[in-house]
Formats: structure tokens, sequence, C-alpha cells
């Protein structure tokens, strides 16, 4: 294992902010050197960082790393002649209760989880001064999204490593272990290209319903870029599998589109706000250029390459990363099934978000725009009430007018078809449309509909037919202006999309 603190090394940890005690919140987000400040334990921890330790049977100890809930050394196992990991209990002796049976929990965890994609654990005990400890296998490597970058990976080679990532974390979700904690810094890969999975410190086992991801002062332990909406709000009952399934769509976000779909640097409750709100940009127009995947790695000069995010894959990832857990993957297993079968071009079983759900979620963030819309609705009810009570119904219109009629009624028809093709075709881009077009557009085909069956009972009654008129053409500039607003970025028009 390389250096903790260097940009290789074991379990790097995110661009992390200090707080009291046992507590860890990070930031995180791509491009992070993810070197962590000293965290403060009881008043100060610099005493307990400047210290050495001594265990039998171990020499050599270097510090490597510093994180939020343990010190992480460097040295050799006498016994074997093998560098190994050595990781200390962060506060040592004064270290709380909570931080202590986490501690206890991890090493227990990591010693049942015998796979070739997470890290093994060689011995743990307690120093000859107190101190709480556990060796682990040394990982000589860079974190998942630097050995991506560093080494040019093309999107199926990154793909198919992302797969054995898979692999590990279904493993341990079999033997009943959510991580809770999965992140580019927790996945280390070696100079072999082998992945291992690091730092079950947060993990849990998903039959112990009373362990949540809260610290003793009531602080979310995590990395917020990576948290889950339902961890975030601190509901740790509804943590299972599709957790970490999150968590894992977040990473593969990252590193297809270079960047996160969220502000990392926005304050604490903004970036909660966006998390659990905000619906994602789409991966394919928040892919970058220069920090993304590319189709063939790095061979070609950037800037000439297309982006190689199809809608498939696009979908694969946006069913992983969705708010509401019951809408993403049930399973590892299942996204992984997924991402084989793009890989092997065979159709995903993932399929979109339809416009009404999208449709929904956009009404729901724009509340206030529902008094606009109520007082459209309000109006053409009035229009609807109002019509019984119009002057006495005109002679039946003649048949020349009649004619007229019906070709202005075809016409619309075939307008309105085909804007309606515009819109289905290009339905990835509907969360852009404004909720009051969309809310307008219904409501004017409602009082259409109303007004439809109002001609049927009277077919000569020339004001209805009137009004219908203008309800037609008040629905064709809303189409339009769903179109306009909704409208695909360039070299993405015409690529059709499953509903």
């Amino acid at each position: 294992m390389i250096p903790y603190g260097s940009d290789r090394g074991y379990g790097t940890v995110g661009t992390g902010r200090s707080v009291e005690r046992e507590v860890f919140v990070e930031r995180g987000g791509p491009g992070s050197e993810d070197h962590d400040s000293p965290t403060r334990v009881d008043g100060g921890l610099q005493p307990f960082l400047g210290r050495s330790f001594s265990i039998p049977g171990y020499s050599g100890p270097r510090m490597i790393h510093q994180g939020g809930q343990g010190i992480v050394y460097e040295a050799l196992q006498e016994s074997t002649n093998r560098t190994v990991a050595v990781k200390l209990l962060l506060g040592g002796e004064h270290a709380s209760e909570a931080a202590r049976r986490r501690f206890r929990r991890e090493i227990e965890i990591v010693a049942q989880l015998e796979h070739p994609a997470i890290v093994s654990i060689h011995d743990s005990g307690r120093t000859p001064d107190g101190l709480f400890y556990y060796v682990m296998e040394y990982v000589d490597g860079l974190r998942l999204d630097r050995h991506v970058r560093e080494n040019a990976l093309s999107l199926e080679a990154m793909l198919r490593l992302f797969l054995r990532i898979l692999e590990g974390v279904a493993f341990a979700h079999e033997k009943g272990v959510i991580h809770r904690d999965l992140k580019p810094s927790n996945i280390l890969i070696d100079r072999e290209g082998r992945p291992k999975i690091v730092d079950f410190g947060l993990a849990r086992l998903l039959a112990d319903q009373r362990e949540t991801v809260l610290s003793t002062t009531g602080q979310v332990l995590g990395t917020f870029a990576y948290m889950s909406p339902e961890q975030l709000r601190g509901r740790h009952a509804e943590i299972d599998e599709r957790t970490d399934v999150y968590a894992l769509g977040m990473i593969l976000y990252e590193i297809c589109t270079g960047k996160n779909p969220y502000a990392t640097d926005s304050q604490g409750l903004e970036m909660l706000r966006q998390i659990t709100e905000t619906p994602p940009e789409p991966p394919a127009k928040a892919w970058n250029s220069e920090t993304g995947i590319r189709t063939a790695g790095r061979s070609e000069p950037i800037g000439t390459e297309d982006c190689p995010i199809d809608p498939d894959l696009e979908t694969i990832i946006l069913r992983a990363i969705a708010k509401e857990k019951e809408r993403r993957y049930r399973s590892v297993e299942a996204l992984a099934e997924d991402l084989r079968n793009h890989l092997e071009g065979v159709p995903i079983r993932a399929r979109r978000d339809g416009a009404v759900y999208r449709w929904t979620r956009a009404v729901r963030r724009s509340r206030v725009s529902l008094l606009v819309v109520l007082g459209v609705l309000l109006a053409v009810l009035a229009l609807v009430i109002l019509l019984p009570q119009r002057p006495p119904i005109p002679p039946p219109v003649d048949p020349e007018t009649l004619a007229r009629y019906r070709a202005t009624e075809a016409e619309y028809r075939a307008v309105r078809g085909e804007l309606l093709d515009v819109i289905e075709d290009n339905q990835e881009t509907a969360g852009a449309v404004d909720p009051v077009a969309w809310e307008s557009l219904r409501i004017v085909q409602d009082a259409g509909r109303d007004l439809e069956a109002a001609l049927e009972r009277d077919p000569g009654n020339r004001a209805i037919r009137d009004l219908l008129l203008k309800n037609r053409q008040k629905e064709i500039e809303l189409l339009r202006k769903i179109v306009e607003m909704g409208e695909t970025p360039v070299g993405r028009a015409g690529q059709r999309s499953e509903p």
C-alpha cells in the first residue's frame, strides 16, 4: 500500500471537514486530493498524532493517513517480512464508546468478508499502552478515479473494472453487510488492476436496525457527495442494499462525466436540498471532454471525440441514483446485469422515467407556480360553467362553414401529432421544461375535451365551435413552447429513448 496521504494509497479520504469527536462529514467530489486535516478529539489530537506505538511483531511504523475514524500506519510484519497497514482507532484511549464499538464491528465485519475485491484483515488487538488496532493487507495502487484517469482507461475497460467492484459489494450484501461509505477513495486498484474495497468503518449488518449513521452528537457520518437521500435524512431504518447502489451510481456518474451532479462546495443545507430534491443533470449533458471518460481512453486529442455516454448507459446511471430507493435497482446484481447487457449490446432492463413522473417532480419543486396554474384552471372552469348561460343557440351552420371548420380541425390534428412526436423523441430533456407550461397544457386539453363533448350534444352551436377553435390554437401554442424549452442539445437530436 502506498502512503495514505499521497496520491496513491489505501483509502485516501475525500475533501473532509473535521468536526468534534468521532464525527466526520465529508463533502467529497471529483478532483479533490482527499487530504484530511487533523480531527480534534476531546480538545486536541496533535499529541496523539505525534505518538509512536509499539506492537510486538511489527516494526518501522510510519503514519500514512489520518481520516475521520482512524489513523493508518505502514509497518513491517516481522514473521512474514511483508509490508502491512496498521489502523489505530482515532483518539486512542480517549475514544468514545460509540467509536470503539464501530471499530470492533469493522474488524468483525471485514474478517468474515473473504473476497478478492475486499481488503483482508491479518490481526487485531490492543497495543501495550491500550490503543485499539487491526492489521490489514497493504494495497499498492491508486484510488479508483485516479486509476481511471492516470491509466487513461477506455469506457469499456472502466466498466469491466467496475463490474469487478460490484462483485465485491454484492458478496458483502450476500453476507448481510451494507458498506454505507462507498466512494472512489474507498476503492483502491492495485498495480495489477485488481480492485480492493476498504474502510468498513460505517458498515452495518442488515439485520441490525439499531445502528445509525449518526454520531453521539447527532451529526451524520459519511461523505455528502455519495450519501443517499435516506442516509442524509437520518432514516437509518430505510437503509439497505439500495443505499450502496446509490453510492455506486454516484461513483459511476463522476467517473463517466468527470463531475459530480451536485455542487459539492455548497453549504450543508443547500447540498442536502440538492441531493434530496434537485434532479441530476443527465450524464451525457454533464460530460466533460477533458475530465470525463472517453471511448478509447486518451488516444485521441482532447476535444475531438464525441460524448461516449449513450442513452442506455445514461439510463443505467440515472436509475442507480434515483432519489426514491424504490426506483433504483433492487440490488447490486441487477445493476451489474444491466451493465453487462450494455457491454454486450443486449437490451437493458431499466427504462427511463416517463414524462408524467418527471412532470410530477417538477411541479413538486415549483409549488409557487401552482398559484398561477390554479388561476388558469379557475378561469377555464368559469368559462365551461358559463357556457349554458349563453344566448339562445343560433341556427345550424351552413355546409360551407362546416367544411371550413373540418379543414381547420384536420390541420390542427396534423400539427398536434407532429409536435407530440417531437416531445416524445426529446423526452429525456423534459425536465428542463417549466412545470407551469405542462400544467397549462393539461388544463387547456381538459377544457378542449369538455368543449368537444358539448359540441357533440349540439353540433350546430357556432359559439361552441368558435371557442373550440380558440382552444385548439392555445394548445398548439403551448406544445410549441414545450418543444422549444425542451429542445435537445446539438448532436443528440434524433436519438429516440424508451419511455
